[in-house]
């Protein structure tokens, strides 16, 4: 297996037309990828049938939607949760946050 190295701060810049995600990995039973929330944007609400999620905070404080329930989370912290659930990845502070997101699971997506 081939070492791939990332730069997580050339991608935490967040876009002002809306938060920016960058695929980091996409295998079979694993996806990872970073978003970047200017202040009031948040992903669409949606699930991930058939993976568990972890939600790590990387930059400033995130918002976690889930289920219509808004869970903080700071820079260093992380939630898991089963991706049957809905979610939303949020910014409701307001400096930039960032967080990396794994999918891992039968589907990885």
């Amino acid at each position: 297996m081939t070492i791939d190295r990332f730069d997580l701060a050339a991608c935490s810049t967040p876009d002002p037309s809306g938060p920016s995600r960058r695929l980091l990995v996409k295998e079979p039973g694993l996806t990872v990828l970073h978003l970047s929330l200017a202040p009031g944007q948040a992903m669409p609400v949606h699930n991930h049938p058939g993976c568990n999620v972890v939600i790590q905070g990387l930059a400033g404080e995130a918002t976690v939607w889930l289920d219509g329930e808004e869970q903080p989370l700071r820079a260093q912290e992380l939630v898991r949760f089963s991706g049957e659930r809905m979610v939303s990845p949020r910014n409701t502070s307001g400096a930039p946050a960032a967080v990396l997101i794994t999918l891992a699971g039968v589907s990885g997506a």
